[in-house]
């Protein structure tokens, strides 16, 4: 295993370095008291043959069960510790530092990224981040303890003998680490393996509903079989080929300890040892090899939690792309916005490492991201004034409001907020006065209100129902809040499904407007609603820009018209900026959008 992600694991887990400490104390006294019982066995084995007490035989049955009574004893100890210092915080906690990590990545990062693949990193990582340590702290420690206690009580007890079952015991291992090496590849293949089958199964649920009206439910269900067949077939083969090895392993194992006991017989008839150690031999025997066969078996575990886990600490080395600088600062936003000569290509994908790139899809892709989506781009854009940007598609419109989103920075040029470099100012700060609305909105499955009072960092109660009220009216949501059921207590389901499409897009444009931002961004939120919807939302729209520096992205002229100016985009270039009048006079490919009848 490679020591760097050792390093890494035991670094996630420095909270609980005291509770893996306590509880590989327990784990000592435990096994150490167990070792005793059967010094005693034999004890008892001798009192009954050899001096024949019967006093002498019940003081030991005595003494051997007030062992195992403390052993007992000291287990359920360590077991409640582990109850309240351990079990379940793991979970929690390795829950919470990988989704803090999924957030710590850039709004670019998440959109340049394929979700399903990083949901599989991310979740085979944690669990098998958590198998790891519940396997290490319950079953590691107190069988390798066991084991080296037996060994050293044999070693005690008859040293020829002892030096036979470390040697054995040394063999195991080695052969154990050299099984490690020989199957990381394989099992690395199998890790990939599962992390396509995850994003083959997360394509197959989010466009469920394209699968349902083709009618191509037993096309999704072969490809995904046909995964699951690639799946099978390489960890048959490859834990047959284990399990076969293994199996030699174990043989090797017991060879050893019939050696070691055949020797210890021999002993006991030429009076070197009295009858009852071999009752000591056979329990301690039966510990160190039994225990070395269960760290086998618990070594084909950690095999595949670890691949998982290298996975996972890949994703975790990759830094976000956009960070706050030292000294980012707070300036007061009116809403100035400025481009100066302003070039952008998309990153390549980050979380996949070169070897996971495997399909024609993710190549494509890559050469794809090859090419510059803006070009030179300059223009400025006053506090309050209302912009509409268009183009044909590709042209460079929802690139433009990614980097004002700053989902991105610039690869070459600079924005500006107000005079301030966009890159200087404190990103949460300057995300708390700016809003945004998709094309397709996207809600949790939680209550109507929780989803608009959604931006305001939890302290929506301390938001009246007047103000809420008030946002309603502004986004058009009081239009369909009679409807509902429970008014802004009623459930709206997985993305919004009890809502239409034109009442989630109000929802969107009320989540933005409830954080009274100075800056408003409506990328495509009209582009999939009827006339009459559209008719709404533009309304608004237009009564949500007030006051506000809004742009809006659209190929409806209607959705546009009322634009101050208007800014076309023509292949990632700024081909013309002004009204609609004097570009349709002015503009060629303004002109080329109208008589293509881009709007409609």
């Amino acid at each position: 295993m490679d020591k760097n992600i050792l390093k890494k694991t035991w670094g996630i887990l420095r909270p609980f370095r005291t509770a893996f400490f306590v509880i590989f104390l327990f784990a000592m006294l435990v096994e150490g008291i167990g070792v005793i019982a059967p010094y005693f066995f034999g004890k008892i084995v001798d009192a009954v043959l050899v001096s024949k007490s019967l006093e002498q035989a019940l003081l030991f049955v005595c003494i051997s069960g007030g062992a195992l009574l403390l052993e007992i004893a000291v287990a359920q100890i360590k077991n409640i510790y582990e109850l309240r210092h351990f079990d379940y915080l793991v979970n929690s906690y390795l829950s919470i530092e990988g989704l803090s990590k999924t957030l710590s990545f850039s709004l670019g990062q998440h959109k340049n990224e394929h979700s399903g693949i990083k949901q599989s990193v991310l979740s085979r990582g944690s669990h098998s981040l958590q198998s790891a340590a519940y396997t290490i702290s319950y079953d590691v420690f107190p069988t390798a303890l066991s084991t080296l206690f037996a060994m050293i009580a044999i070693l005690w007890l008859q040293p020829i003998v002892g030096v036979i079952s470390i040697v054995g015991a040394a063999i195991y291992i080695a052969w154990t680490l050299w099984m490690n090496r020989k199957f990381d590849v394989s099992i690395t293949k199998m890790q990939k393996m599962w992390n396509e089958n995850s994003r083959l199964e997360s394509e197959i649920v989010r466009n469920v509903e394209v699968v349902k009206v083709n009618a191509q439910e037993k096309r999704v269900l072969r490809e995904l079989g046909s995964q699951w067949t690639k799946i099978a077939d390489h960890g048959r083969k490859m834990w047959t080929q284990f399990s076969y090895l293994d199996s030699f392993r174990n043989a090797s194992s017991i060879l050893i300890r019939i050696a070691g006991m055949a020797i210890a017989v021999l002993l006991v008839f030429n009076g070197k040892l009295e009858a009852g150690v071999l009752v000591m031999l056979f329990f301690w025997f039966s510990s160190i090899f039994g225990g070395l066969r269960q760290l086998g078996r618990m070594h084909r575990r950690l095999l595949e939690d670890y691949a998982a886990i290298r996975k996972f600490f890949i994703m975790f080395d990759v830094p976000s792309d956009i960070v706050d600088v030292a000294d980012a600062v707070t300036p007061e936003i009116h809403g100035a916005i400025e481009f100066r000569n302003v070039s952008f290509t998309y990153p390549k994908q980050q979380f996949l490492s070169d070897d996971d790139a495997e399909s024609e899809e993710i190549e494509a892709r890559e050469n794809e991201e090859e090419r510059e989506v803006l070009s030179n781009v300059s223009f400025s854009i006053r506090p309050g004034e209302r912009i509409a940007l268009v183009g044909e598609s590709g042209a460079g419109k929802s690139t433009t409001a990614s980097l004002i989103l700053r989902a991105y920075d610039p690869t070459e040029g600079e924005i500006l907020v107000d005079g301030v470099n966009l890159k200087n100012i404190q990103l949460d700060y300057y995300r708390e006065h700016i809003g945004h609305v998709e094309q397709d909105v996207m809600l949790f499955d939680n209550t109507l209100g929780y989803n608009l009072k959604f931006p305001l960092n939890g302290k929506g109660d301390g938001f009246s129902d007047d103000e809420l009220q008030k946002i309603s009216e502004m986004a058009r949501v009081d239009r369909f809040l009679s409807r509902m059921p429970k008014q802004y207590d009623t459930v709206i389901g997985e993305r919004g499904i009890r809502l239409s499409g034109g009442e989630r897009q109000r929802v969107g444009i009320a989540r933005a407007l409830i954080k009274d931002p100075r800056i408003l961004i409506f990328d495509e939120a009209t582009s999939n609603l009827d006339t009459t919807n559209e008719k709404e939302i533009r309304e608004a729209i237009g009564k949500a820009s007030e006051g506000r520096t809004t742009l809006i992205i659209a190929h409806r002229f209607s959705t546009i018209k009322d634009a101050d100016r208007i800014i076309v985009f023509d292949e990632g270039k700024v081909a013309g900026i002004g009204t609609h009048e004097a570009l349709v006079k002015d503009c060629s490919a303004y002109q080329r959008l109208v008589k293509d009848q881009v709007f409609v």
